[in-house]
């Protein structure tokens, strides 16, 4: 068959060749028939220049000449295949796919080669299938590709394979370099799988793929152009082509999407789209529309241009299934879709993204790199293949990264240097140094942008590599921005320049926040965002955050997208953007004007306002204060203007206060307040509302005016026109009107100029309608002036403004519609003032009372939509009455301050959830007689069910006059659930004739909670009624409530002063009103009829009187009622219950036995009748009150009983009520009565009346006795007092303190109470003469002798101790040697230190040498006759030295003749000084002190190799005139591991101690000697304070050398010991305690040194320190005026604050009584003790920046606090007792020697030793060992927080035990 087949081919072409070859030549066809019939056929055809496929001649002329042996039609191509599955035909030409048709559009096809379309000639290619003749083949491409694709025109269906139906299976086509254009359905492989030529069955399209460029009318796609077949399937195929359709096209939505066209069918899947959509109405980077079918598994990576753009669909219709498909934002430029889901660039980068995906067997992904990629092309592609997939997914959107825009470059790039088929990307910049081509990194330029060209070049080995650029700016670096541009990361806007340079960053989903207020003075705004392209638009969203813009100009006659910003897109988002003092001026023609935006297509604006002045002069501006043209759903929610807007003159315009133009979308919750100004659509808010927009909850109040034009106009208070819409709750209250003498008509309204196909409903008008045209045309209405349309809806609307025109002779003037024509529109309950004008064309006319009152306005929803305030002002919306504050809920519930508020309430019936609390008094309006101010909120059918708290706020003026309403009150019925609470009603006015009616104050009727709540005024109902001054009829709860009303009732009625009826128990009410019902009526004084209730602890004062038959009681009137402790006036006659008082009983609370006096009632006793305690208290009531609450338990201390009185009792001052409460007592004596203090008689118990006298300003003082019985003293008691009596100052005679005891004592031997006995003793004997106090002072150094008293009573003794130190006093013997006396100095015995005056004179031939003494002391000059001596401890004599006068050696050696007259007088000789050093062991030697008299110093060098245990001492004499002395050693002697050893060395400028590990471990220390120096520092260097501060003490200066370098020295674990002489002042010597060291740091500031005290014994002043400086003595005697109260503790406080140890709560206060934290007692021992330790870690809950952070550290390093658990400390609660003592007891065991242990007798004595915590026993135990706690009496109170008092006595005591 092949063969013959292939005969038959050749034959016919060679006939074709001969035909055109006749037709050229003019011989005739049949000549050339014959000649091949009879062998012309072996003749060689010619060469021909043109093919085949190009003759006119076709198989039709052939036919016509007969030729049988020609096939119809004929096929000049050869072909190698059947056309069947199993041999199909080879397609290896363009001309074998041209020839399809020929073969059979339903033959089986395989190409076999690549195809060039355009080389082969093909530049207009005829698409393979129509609907006639749809392609329904088995097309296998294998692989192969078809290049040069081209058709042209505007067909449908245009692609390669124009319409497939019937099954047909294309596969393995890859179409490259096409340009297809045409009309519907066009495509680059398939226009359209659809049933068409009568073949049913749908296609299979798979493993193919397009690219190059394809556009259309609508329906276009990258690879088909619409899919409208059920068993159509597109799978595993792609698409890099560009794609456009039409943006006009509006019948088939002129959809164009990145694959497919449009989808109504079908199943799509595994599929993507990499190219980019640049045209079209509604465009989708994957579809642009989608009816139906399915896509699952796709995705588009495509730039979205179009008037509609969606990042994977253009638009839905109906019920397509879309599932698991992605679109890149980045690179749509849009994160809006109307279905897909949304990544960014990175996400589309990771396999996470895509869950569900086959990644096994269809998909593969270079992570990071690139998007998904189809894995069957991994073995089918070609290297050019593969480079041009991968360059066409190179893409901005795959680079950007972080960045939003290719202008405004400011992160780094993603530069893949791969791509997803594997293909090499090499990058390149034309400019270096910007962009690292390798890594993406981006360096900014300083100073100014700069464009780079950035080349992408891919390669592939075997194939020819191609590049693509892409041109950026690179932001200068000079302009920074904070944020990342994302939604939890916006970019910041802080500056006039960050807004301005907002346009090079926005884009689709990038978000910005304003962050500071903005001023725009001197700038001639430039718009951000233009309308084209649509990535110029402001699609991203920007946060003003509330913060201002301010003074922002734009003055333009170019541009045409005016406003803060010029278009924003979909998707855009303005919120929160306030805008103030704007100044907008345009002239430009078809301009789109706003404050905030010019063009609003789709975008939301929501939460703005807008302010300043915007005229916009242009022909066709659309001009608004916010907007100038919002369309296409733009919505605009909660936003606001008060701007003056202007139009032009003369021209056509849209304006309005807040949009000019409103085409779709919706308005809510916005308004203007600006004024309007225009010539064509002008309104207060809207200019122009049309296609379907909805305007709801808005208002606007400025006035609209139209301006002269040649063009009638359509004008309203709220809207110029309605062309087609909804506006609901909306209003408007500006005047309308026109400039003088218009000349052509206009529709004008107070709310809307004219309407068509609008339904307004719930909406009203108040502003004047004024026109002066004379146009008949024009039509006035103060609601609307024209309606245009039958389809228009008027529901539920007023108006009440004046309609005029002052020039209409004929015209139309409503007072609700000016004209409707001959329309018939739907007008439903709406009204007019009837004065407003003549007859309108619509609505009923009401007068202005009418107007007011809630009844003319039938079936208007009241309370829910509608509030009136009834007669006095005509209805309003209730949104616009906003709560004063609230949400509705329990914990927020709305607040309500007006009458109209109050109203509001109303609306909320029937909501059990829902919460009001009243907030400030309110009065209801004036009415005249016989109307009403009020319509009861609830009724029996809707009850109200929420709560109402009033607050105790008062609702006045209540005026309710009704013969039709059932249930009367301020609220008509209250249901099951429902609570009224604390509502005060006054000048109550109701009054209801209605049978049967129930009439109450508060409530009609009652089944909720009505509580603490009053009536006061009159109330009146009918016959029949239940009529109560608070309730009519009562169930429910009902208790603390009370009437003042005047009730009265008809006949049959049930009235009561509080309650009508009742039928359930009733507690803790009264009522005083004078109570009157009809005949048989029931009437009671506080209830008229009760139904089994129960009535409890309620009274009634006010009469009670009926007609005749009527049942009347002065509490119950009438029925079947319990009652408990209830009472009413005995004038008042019986009662069907209670019992009757006379007035006197009833103003005691004695009679109301039972009634609880404490929280529920008051009474003023004898003086006024009970009253709720929620009412207001008068100052008897207050007065009583505090005197029946005023009990033995309040004032009974820790007493048991009234009858054993042994302590304290606690006496208040003042009540609960705020009465003043004075005391006496009788007998005086034993209770102080200003504070309740007991002074217990010595020996019988005594009998105290003490009285309470009551009193407050205003009433009348009582008073309440308590009789009391005071016991006697303990002897244990009498013991403790006289004990803690006997201080210090009673013993201490003329001495001045404890530790300088140098005079005798006064040594009582009875307590004084005068009840005991005290024995003396003192150890050691022999100081202290217990006798008699006789002192003697011993003279071999101070004695420390404990000096006890023991204080005796019955049997029971305790003991007190003294330390004392008596101060020794050592004999001085002052004498003359030869040649001399004293003249000044008397011996006797003298204390260590004391500085003696002292002079000698020489005889006559003797001159004074030189003082001398043998055993200690000093010498202030020993040189000098007259100096002084300071005493040492020990027996001393003092000697002067004389020599002969002219005498050259002090010997008297021989002297010097001069054989040559007068003798020359010999130079004196230097004096020799020698130092002494002792040794530990007692061995001693002398060295040499060298003087250097111009550095006024003098050093020994002392070559000790090492120092002794027992301690050396170097001892330098005092040397006149030196100022500075040092000691040199080894460095080695001051090096060792551990203090081996110590030095001393005393100079009269001071001692010094230093150990021998002195240097040990300071940093850089090396060399031979070590000088240490002690010197009288220079006190000119010191701060003026500071100086004055020292004066005339002691300032020395400490330094070290090592080999002559001074070294600064500090060792923080390594202190050395000083001391200075000081001779303290007697004032000073009286406190000595406050004579301190300062440390002098290197900036000049004193810091004290704790440690530092006075000596009286020495004479000197010693501290410790770890570091040389300057140091000096000062006196501080630091105290504080609150010590009053703690005079225990004065010196304590004084002496550590005295020390710089604690410091005062203010500037001279302390607070002592105070607790101290657990924090600042830790610093307070850690200075005390001095504690330093290195620590790298602290408690959890210690920050660094505190400053106890330190000590506390230190305390957790030293095991001294642990904590509280969890590693925390709670360092700012206050510390216990116990706490306080064990950190303290932990300190002291481990630093200074405490011995704690488990023997615990010492807790014994305690009462309270049980409540001591098992952690805190041994520690406390210790401490009283130690002696350096007490307790308080008897007890130790462990668990008492300790106060800053206790803490102070208690470091004071440590501070001097352990010096």
């Amino acid at each position: 068959m092949r063969t013959v087949n292939n005969l038959l081919k050749k034959k016919t072409t060679l006939l074709l060749t001969l035909c055109m070859i006749i037709g050229m030549t003019g011989l005739p066809i049949t000549a050339y028939a014959e000649g091949l019939v009879s062998g012309a056929a072996d003749k060689a055809a010619p060469e021909i220049g043109f093919s085949v496929t190009d003759s006119v001649y076709g198989a039709t002329e052939l036919k016509e000449e007969k030729l049988p042996m020609l096939f119809s039609p004929m096929s000049a191509v050869e072909w190698e295949g059947d056309g069947d599955a199993d041999s199909p035909y080879q397609v290896s030409s363009a001309e074998h796919l041209a020839d399809i048709p020929n073969q059979g559009l339903d033959k089986y096809y395989i190409q076999t080669a690549n195809i060039y379309l355009t080389e082969a000639g093909y530049t207009d290619w005829t698409p393979l299938g129509t609907y006639a003749a749809p392609f329904t083949a088995k097309y296998d491409g294998d692989g192969y590709v078809i290049r040069g694709l081209t058709v042209t025109g505007s067909n449908n269906n245009a692609s390669l394979l124009g319409f497939v139906s019937g099954g047909a299976v294309i596969e393995n086509i890859h179409i490259r370099d096409a340009n297809v254009t045409g009309g519907l359905n066009v495509g680059i492989l398939v226009g359209i799988i659809s049933d068409g030529g009568g073949a049913t069955g749908g296609a299979t399209i798979r493993n193919c793929s397009t690219g190059g460029m394809v556009s259309g009318t609508a329906r276009v796609g990258g690879m088909i152009g619409a899919v409208q077949h059920d068993d159509a399937v597109i799978r595993e195929s792609f698409s890099t082509a560009d794609v456009a359709a039409d943006p006009a096209n509006s019948s088939q939505r002129g959809a164009a999407g990145g694959l497919a066209g449009f989808v109504l069918s079908g199943l799509v899947e595994n599929c993507y789209a990499s190219g980019q959509v640049t045209a079209g109405r509604y465009t989708g980077g994957f579809a642009g529309e989608m009816q139906g079918g399915t896509a699952r598994y796709c995705y588009a990576n495509v730039p979205v241009a179009g008037t509609n753009p969606g990042g994977f669909l253009g638009y839905k219709q109906g019920s397509p299934t879309i599932t698991s498909c992605f679109f890149d934002s980045d690179s749509a430029g849009t994160t809006s879709s109307a279905a897909g889901t949304v990544k960014r660039a990175t996400e589309m980068k990771q396999q996470g993204t895509f869950s569900d995906w086959d990644f096994t067997c269809i998909w593969s992904i270079s992570e990071d790199a690139f998007y998904p990629v189809l894995r069957y092309y991994d073995s089918k592609w070609t290297p050019d293949e593969r480079i041009a997939g991968d360059l066409s997914a190179i893409s901005w959107g795959l680079i950007r990264d972080e960045n939003t825009n290719q202008t405004a470059v400011i992160v780094d790039l993603n530069l893949p240097l791969s791509g997803g088929l594997g293909s090499t990307i090499a990058w390149s910049a034309d400019i270096e140094g910007i962009i690292n081509t390798e890594t993406g990194a981006v360096t900014r330029p300083a100073d100014h942008d700069q464009i780079v060209v950035l080349t992408a070049t891919v390669s592939y080995a075997g194939g020819t590599s191609r590049s693509k650029t892409f041109t950026l700016i690179v932001i200068s670096g000079a302009f920074a921005w904070e944020g990342s541009g994302s939604e939890a990361d916006p970019y910041q806007v802080s500056s006039a320049a960050h807004l301005d340079d907002l346009r090079n960053l926005m884009g689709p989903g990038v978000h910005f926040i304003q962050t500071e207020n903005i001023d725009l003075t001197g700038i001639n705004w430039t718009p951000i965002g233009i309308n084209t392209p649509d990535s110029a638009q402001f699609t991203g969203a920007y946060d003003g955050n509330n913060k201002t813009i301010s003074n922002m100009t734009i003055d333009s006659d170019a541009i045409q997208y005016i406003g803060l910003f010029g278009y924003v897109g979909s998707g855009g988002t303005l919120e929160n953007i306030t805008l103030e003092n704007i100044s907008i001026n345009s002239s430009r023609s078809s301009a789109r004007v706003g404050g905030l935006t010019g063009q609003n297509r789709g975008g939301t604006i929501k939460d703005s306002c807008v302010s300043g002045s915007i005229t916009a002069t242009g022909e066709s501006a659309r001009t608004g204060g916010l907007i100038g043209d919002s369309y296409l759903g733009g919505t605009i929610e909660n936003s606001r203007t008060s701007c003056t807007v202007t139009g032009g003159e003369g021209v056509i315009n849209t304006i309005g206060g807040l949009v000019g133009r409103q085409q779709g979308g919706s308005i809510r919750n916005s308004y203007s307040t600006g004024n309007a100004t225009g010539t064509y659509y002008v309104g207060g808010l809207v200019g122009y509302l049309l296609g379907s927009g909805t305007i709801e909850y808005c208002y606007s109040t400025g006035n609209v005016t139209v301006t002269g034009t040649p063009y009638s106009g359509d004008i309203g208070g709220l809207v110029g026109c309605a062309n087609d819409g909804t506006i609901t709750n909306c209003c408007s209250t500006g005047n309308v009107s026109g400039e003088p003498d218009l000349t052509v008509s206009y529709f004008a309204g107070g709310l809307v100029g004219s309407v068509y196909d609008v339904n307004i409903t719930d909406s009203y008008s108040t502003g004047s309608v004024t026109l002066s045209c004379g146009d008949s045309d024009t039509n006035q209405g103060g609601f609307i002036g024209y309606v245009g349309s039958s389809s228009v809806t008027l529901e539920n609307c007023y108006s009440t403004g004046n309609v005029t025109n002052l020039n209409l002779s004929d015209g139309s003037l409503g007072g609700f519609i000016g004209s409707k024509s001959n329309y018939t529109p739907t007008i439903t309950s709406c009204y007019y003032l009837d004065t407003a004008a003549g007859a309108s064309a619509g609505g009923e006319p009401l007068t202005d009372a009418e107007l007011k009152q809630w009844e003319s306005f039938v079936g208007w929803d009241f309370g829910g939509i509608w509030l009136v305030e009834e007669g006095h002002d005509t209805p309003v919306l209730s949104w616009q009455v906003d709560f004063a504050g609230g949400d509705g809920s329990a914990d927020a519930p709305y607040q309500i301050e007006t009458a109209l508020q109050l109203n509001k309430v109303r609306g909320y019936l029937g909501d059990s959830n829902i919460h009001f609390e009243q907030k400030n008094d309110i009065t209801l309006p004036n009415v005249a007689a016989g109307e009403s101010n009020w319509a009861p909120i609830g009724t029996d059918l809707t009850p109200f069910t929420g709560t109402y708290d009033g607050g105790g706020y008062s609702i006045s003026n209540l005026t309710i006059n009704n013969s039709t309403i059932q249930c009367v009150g301020l609220f008509g019925s209250v249901g099951t659930g429902g609570t009224l609470e604390n509502i005060r009603l006054t000048g109550v006015n109701i009054s209801s004739i209605t049978w049967g009616a129930y009439v109450g104050g508060v409530t009609g009727v009652n089944q909720g909670t009505v509580i603490n709540s009053s009536s006061e005024g009159s109330v009146s109902g009918g016959d029949s009624a239940n009529v109560g001054g608070l309730i009519g009829n009562g169930g429910g709860v009902i208790t603390y409530n009370y009437s003042a009303a005047n009730v009265t009732g008809g006949n049959n009625a049930n009235v009561g002063g509080l309650l009508g009826r009742s039928y359930v128990s009733t507690s803790d009410n009264y009522s005083t009103g004078t109570i009157t019902g009809g005949d048989n009526a029931r009437v009671g004084g506080l209830i008229g009829d009760v139904d089994d209730g129960t009535v409890t602890n309620s009274y009634s004062t006010g009469s009670a009187s009926g007609g005749t038959g009527a049942s009347s009681g002065g509490l119950i009137g009438g029925g079947n009622a319990t009652v408990n402790d209830s009472y009413y006036l005995d004038t008042a006659g019986t009662s069907a219950g209670g019992a009757p008082l006379t007035a006197a009983q009833m103003k005691q609370w004695e009679s109301f036995e039972g009634w609880n006096f404490d929280s529920v009632w008051k009474i003023g006793q004898n003086i006024s009748y009970p009253t709720l305690q929620w009412q207001t208290w008068t100052a008897d009531e207050e007065i009583t009150a505090d005197l029946i609450a005023l009990i033995w338990d309040d004032i009974r201390g820790m007493n048991d009983s009234a009858s054993e009185v042994t302590t304290d009792l606690a006496l208040p001052g003042t009540g609960a009520r705020g009465t003043a409460i004075a005391w006496s007592a009788a007998p005086t004596g034993y209770i102080n009565t200003s504070d309740g203090t007991l002074t217990k008689p010595y020996t019988d118990e005594v009998i105290v009346t003490l009285t309470a006298s009551v009193s407050k300003s205003g009433g009348t003082t009582q008073t309440k006795s308590f009789s009391l019985t005071v016991k006697p003293l303990t002897p244990d008691e009498a013991i403790a007092l006289d004990k803690a009596a006997l201080t210090w100052d009673i013993i201490k005679g003329t001495n001045i303190a404890e530790d300088y005891v140098t005079a005798d004592l006064e040594l009582p031997d009875t307590g004084a109470s005068g009840t005991t006995a005290i024995t003396w003793s003192a150890a050691p004997e022999g100081y202290i003469d217990i006798s008699d106090g006789k002192v003697t002072l011993p003279d071999d150094g101070n004695k420390t002798v404990t000096l006890t008293a023991a204080i005796t009573r019955d049997g029971k003794q305790q003991e007190k101790t003294f330390d004392l130190t008596i101060i020794a006093h050592y004999p001085v013997t002052f004498t003359a040697g030869t040649g001399g006396s004293i003249t000044v100095g008397t011996s006797g015995s003298y204390e260590a230190g004391t500085v003696i005056d002292i002079s000698a004179a020489p005889d006559s031939g003797y001159q004074f040498d030189k003082w001398i003494t043998g055993s200690g002391g000093s010498f202030g000059n020993t040189a000098s006759a007259s100096t002084t001596f300071t005493v040492p401890a020990n027996a001393v004599t003092v000697t002067a030295t004389f020599t002969r006068s002219g005498s050259n050696d002090r010997d008297d050696r021989e002297g010097s003749g001069n054989s040559g007259g007068k003798d020359t007088p010999p130079k004196p000789a230097e004096p020799e000084y020698k130092a002494e050093v002792k040794a530990g062991d007692g061995e001693e030697e002398v060295l040499i002190v060298t003087v250097d008299k111009n550095s006024e110093t003098a050093s020994v060098d002392a070559d000790l190799q090492s120092l002794d245990k027992g301690g050396s001492v170097i001892t330098i004499p005092t040397v006149p005139d030196v100022d500075a002395y040092s000691v040199s050693l080894p460095v080695t002697s001051l090096s060792t591991a551990d203090a081996q050893g110590t030095l001393t060395v005393n100079t009269d400028k001071g001692s010094i101690t230093i150990p021998s590990n002195m240097l040990t471990g300071i940093p850089g220390i090396s060399g031979s000697k070590a000088q240490i120096s002690i010197a009288q520092g220079d006190k000119n260097a010191l701060s003026d304070a500071v100086k004055a501060a020292v004066g005339d003490r002691p300032l020395i200066r400490l330094t070290v050398s090592i080999d002559g370098k001074q070294t600064e020295w500090s060792n923080p674990s390594i202190p050395v010991t000083v001391s200075i002489p000081y001779t303290p002042t007697a004032a000073e010597l009286a406190n000595h305690e406050s004579i301190v060291v300062w440390y002098i740091d290197g900036s000049g500031n004193a810091v004290s040194v704790p440690n530092g005290r006075y000596d009286p014994a020495t004479g000197t002043v010693t501290f410790n320190t770890t570091h040389f400086s300057h140091y000096a003595i000062v006196y501080v005697h630091k105290t504080f005026s609150d010590l009053g109260s703690a005079e225990w503790a004065r010196k304590p406080v004084e002496v550590m604050a005295s020390k710089g140890i604690i410091n005062g709560t203010g500037k001279d206060t302390f607070s002592p009584a105070a607790s101290i934290t657990r924090a600042d007692y830790l610093v307070l021992l850690v200075k005390t003790l001095e504690l330093a330790a290195e620590f790298d870690s602290n408690f959890d809950d210690i920050d660094k920046s505190t400053y106890y952070y330190d000590a506390i550290g230190i305390a957790k390093k030293l095991d001294i606090a642990a904590g509280s658990g969890n590693n925390r400390f709670n360092p700012r609660e206050s510390i216990s007792r116990q706490d306080m003592m064990v950190m303290t007891a932990r300190a002291l065991e481990r630093f200074k020697g405490l011995k704690v242990s488990d023997t615990n007798g010492e807790l014994d004595k305690f009462a309270d030793k049980e409540d001591i915590a098992e952690y805190a026993v041994n520690s406390m135990s210790a401490l009283i060992t130690e002696g350096l706690i007490a307790g308080t009496g008897n007890k130790l109170n462990p668990c008492a927080y300790a106060t800053r008092a206790e803490a102070a006595v208690f470091l004071y005591n440590i501070y001097r035990k352990y010096p």
